[in-house]
C-alpha cells in the first residue's frame, strides 16, 4: 500500500467529502469563531467564517439552542451526535444538516471539531440527476446536430433524428441498442475510426473530418465527444455529436 504525504491526504479527503456531501467545521471555544468548510457536490471547497453571535441571529433562539446543546454535550461527554441541526450557509440560506463533533486542544486554545452532511443529500442528487436527464434528452431531441449517446459497452442508448437520418435509418428503434461503431462504419469507415478513438478517450475531444459517403459526396464534419463520467476505473458512457459544414445531416444521407 503506497504511503501518501499530508498534502495529498488532505486533498483526497477534501475530494471525498465533496463527493459524499460531508463537510467540516471547527469552533474556537475561547474566541467564539466558527469556521465552516463546505462546497458544492462537484465544485470548489468554500470557507465560511461566522461568530457565535452572528449564528444566533441567523438561526433564532430555537435553532441556536440546538447548537448549544450539541456543543455542550460534546464538552461534557467527549463527543456529540449525530444530531440534526439547522444550517445557514454564507448566503444565509437555511437547510437541515446532520452533525457530529468532539473537543480538542490546539496549544492553549480549546476547540470543537466536527463534520456535517446535508440530510437530504441523496434526495438532492437523485432530483438533480433526473432534471439533468430530462434536460439532456430534450437537448438531444431538438438539436440540429447529430447526437448519439453510447454506453460503456459501445451500444447506442439515445440518438436524435439528425443522427438517425445521417446513418440512413427511418426509426429510432432501428438505432437504439445497436453497436455504435458498426452503425457508423456502415456510413463511413473513416468516420467510424474517428468515433472509435473518441469513445476510448476519458477526456473531452473534438476535431474535423473530411467524410466521404458511399454515394461519393464529400463534406467536412465537425465533431466533438465527451465522457459522462470522470471515474477512471470503468469505461464511461459517451456523447458523440457532429455538424456538417453545409446542408446538414439530412442532405448528407440523401
Amino acid at each position: 500500500m503506497p504511503i501518501i504525504d499530508t498534502a495529498s491526504r488532505s486533498e483526497i479527503l477534501s475530494n471525498l467529502q465533496r463527493v459524499l456531501g460531508v463537510h467540516k467545521w471547527t469552533l474556537n471555544l475561547d474566541t467564539g469563531l466558527m469556521r465552516v468548510e463546505y462546497g458544492r457536490d462537484y465544485g470548489e471547497t468554500h470557507l465560511h467564517e461566522v461568530t457565535i453571535d452572528a449564528l444566533a441571529r441567523m438561526l433564532g433562539p430555537e435553532g441556536f439552542k440546538l447548537y448549544r446543546d450539541h456543543w455542550d454535550s460534546a464538552v461534557r461527554h467527549g463527543h456529540s451526535g449525530p444530531v440534526n441541526l439547522p444550517f445557514a450557509n454564507a448566503a444565509g440560506e437555511v437547510s437541515i444538516v446532520e452533525s457530529a463533533c468532539a473537543p480538542y486542544l490546539h496549544g492553549q486554545e480549546r476547540y470543537l471539531v466536527g463534520v456535517f452532511k446535508r440530510v437530504n443529500h441523496k434526495a438532492e442528487l437523485g432530483r438533480n440527476a433526473r432534471l439533468l436527464t430530462e434536460f439532456l434528452e430534450s437537448f438531444i431531441a431538438h438539436s440540429p446536430s447529430g447526437i448519439v449517446v453510447v454506453d460503456h459497452q459501445g451500444r447506442i442508448v439515445s440518438a436524435n433524428r439528425a443522427f438517425i437520418h445521417f446513418v440512413g435509418k427511418a426509426e429510432r428503434a432501428e438505432v437504439v441498442q445497436s453497436v455504435a461503431l458498426d452503425t457508423v462504419y456502415a456510413v463511413s469507415p473513416g468516420l467510424g475510426q474517428v468515433m472509435r478513438d473518441a469513445l476510448r478517450s476519458r477526456e473531452p475531444t473534438r476535431g474535423r473530418y473530411e467524410v466521404t459517403f458511399k454515394n461519393g459526396l464529400r463534406q467536412t464534419l465537425y465533431w466533438r465527444a465527451f465522457p459522462l463520467s470522470v471515474d477512471a476505473s470503468v469505461a464511461p458512457p459517451h456523447v458523440f455529436a457532429f455538424d456538417l459544414n453545409e446542408g446538414g445531416a439530412r442532405s448528407a444521407a440523401a
